[in-house]
C-alpha cells in the first residue's frame, strides 16, 4: 500500500481529557454520596445477625 492511499490522521480533540476528568470526578462524587449510607446499612444488618446468632446460643464453635 502506498503512502498516498492512507487515511489522514484524525484531528486531536483538545477537550477530551477535560470530559474524561469530569466524568471520573462525577463518578467519585456519586460513590461518596451513596457509599456511606450503604455501608451504614450493611453494618446495621451485620450487627443484627450477630446479635441474633449470640442470642440463639451461637458462638465461634457452636
Amino acid at each position: 500500500m502506498s503512502d498516498d492511499a492512507r487515511l489522514p490522521a484524525p484531528e486531536p480533540v483538545p477537550w477530551r481529557g477535560l470530559v474524561v476528568t469530569a466524568a471520573v470526578l462525577l463518578l467519585c462524587l456519586v460513590v461518596q454520596v451513596f457509599a456511606h449510607p450503604l455501608a451504614a446499612r450493611i453494618a446495621e444488618v451485620l450487627d443484627a445477625v450477630e446479635l441474633w446468632w449470640l442470642a440463639n446460643g451461637g458462638g465461634l464453635f457452636g
